[in-house]
């Protein structure tokens, strides 16, 4: 530990507790001499997810630039204000174009304030030319944080293809499309979507004009809270009703002939029963009715084939280290073998992940025999690439990125698919 910072630490021993406690536990570690400014940064900010309002980690981070040779012009102000991060640029020497996006989920969920966090110290250190190792050479490279396959625009765009036979940009917009062509104009009076989180997706439904009121159903209190207000701000609150699921959705939603338009958007491989709620669909669809799904159909509990196992950790052994930094582990990367996590780990994340979706397909062609379906593939770009998506620059890293979408159309083609859009009419 530095002079200075014994020093500074002693002279907040009274007032600041929580961060003189954390300094002292993280810098007398032996991998903070090893590694140094990064390492200690890295520590505060995984060790203070829950309580980083109280202005520890602002105020060390504000402390351990000031402190810096290279960084002493640098002061600036992180803090909470409506569920995000605003920043203060006390000095203009610092573009904040180079910090990052504030807000980067394309479901229009707001990042956590920690990743937003993360982009900013990345920002500044790589503008200051600290060390750029571990997590921050990793922030550094990638201009997001949040991991998943559909925050690669290359990705999403090849997998649009698959959609509706042309890239139109995203897996969604190839979703759209999809129904555009096969539905020839038509309006849908009444649609129903459960698990929409905020209504995004189903926002994007109306306003191209499918869909002219949607009943959405969601267990998050808060996802209902932000799906209303955007749904305000975007003109919609008239054509949205969200409803919290207090009970089954079955039951709650227990009539015949209901809707028009059924909608299942990576919310049906949360089901416990996909049998059940394919036929529940059935039920509630009038007759000429569309159902539609978007969803995850891999093995159940992700408890992948040895196959498909193999097929990943070849893909993962081809690649430059560059692609497998992982951020959660600044020292470290993604391994090269891909693993079949545990059931008892699956169920620990979150018991409703994948519980039975292996069985979704088997269920859309019994209740919906007539269903156009689309296999998207996956075992490359979820299964091997799906939380490194982001090392990936969709301009830089084209050819390469082709290649892999190549090997995993061919393992599509021979019968892997993760991942699957399917659209019927009840007749």
């Amino acid at each position: 530990m530095t002079k200075e910072n014994q020093s500074w630490i002693a002279g907040n021993q009274g007032r600041n507790p929580h961060v003189v406690w954390m300094l002292q536990t993280v810098t007398n570690r032996p991998e903070a001499t090893k590694y140094g400014h990064e390492f200690v940064m890295h520590e505060c900010l995984e060790n203070n997810q829950s309580s980083w309002r109280g202005s520890l980690v602002s105020m060390y981070i504000i402390r351990a630039l000031k402190s810096s040779p290279s960084t002493e012009d640098t002061c600036f102000l992180l803090s909470m204000q409506q569920g995000g991060l605003i920043i203060d640029l006390e000095k203009k020497n610092i573009d904040p174009k180079q910090v990052g996006e504030h807000w980067d989920n394309p479901h229009g969920v707001r990042t956590s304030s920690l990743s937003v966090l993360r982009r900013v110290v990345a920002g500044v250190l790589s503008k200051r030319r600290l060390p750029t190792t571990g997590w921050i050479r990793s922030a550094i490279r990638s201009s997001r944080f949040q991991g998943g396959w559909w925050n690669n625009s290359f990705i999403d765009d090849e997998v649009s293809m698959r959609i509706c036979g042309k890239r139109v940009g995203s897996r969604s917009a190839g979703v759209l499309h999809f129904l555009q062509t096969k539905t020839a104009g038509e309006v849908f009076q009444r649609g129903i979507s459960v698990g929409c989180g905020d209504g995004q997706k189903e926002a994007v439904f109306i306003q191209a004009g499918l869909v002219e009121h949607f009943d959405l159903f969601e267990l998050s209190r808060e996802s209902i809270a932000r799906g209303r207000v955007l749904a305000e701000s975007q003109g919609l609150s008239d054509q949205m009703t969200f409803h919290h699921l207090e009970e089954s959705v079955f039951e709650s939603v227990g009539g015949s002939e209901i809707y028009d338009f059924v909608s299942w958007n990576d919310a049906l491989h949360h089901m416990p029963d996909v049998f059940e709620a394919v036929a529940w669909s059935r039920k509630v669809l009038q007759n000429q009715g569309v159902f539609c799904i978007d969803e995850y159909v891999g093995p159940t509990r992700m408890q992948w084939s040895d196959a498909q196992l193999a097929a990943a950790s070849s893909v993962r052994r081809s690649l430059h280290e560059r692609y497998m930094a992982k951020p959660s582990e600044p020292f470290g990367g993604h391994s090269v073998k891909v693993e079949r996590p545990t059931i008892e780990k699956m169920i620990a994340m979150d018991p409703s992940e994948a519980v039975d979706s292996e069985r979704i397909m088997s269920a859309v062609k019994e209740y919906f025999p007539q269903a156009d379906i689309r296999d998207l593939g996956g075992v490359v770009f979820f299964l091997a690439m799906n939380e490194m998506s982001k090392n990936f620059d969709s301009d830089r890293d084209r050819e390469i990125l082709q290649l892999l979408m190549l090997v995993d159309q061919q393992l599509l083609d021979a019968g892997h698919s993760i991942y699957a859009v399917a659209i019927a009419r009840k007749g």
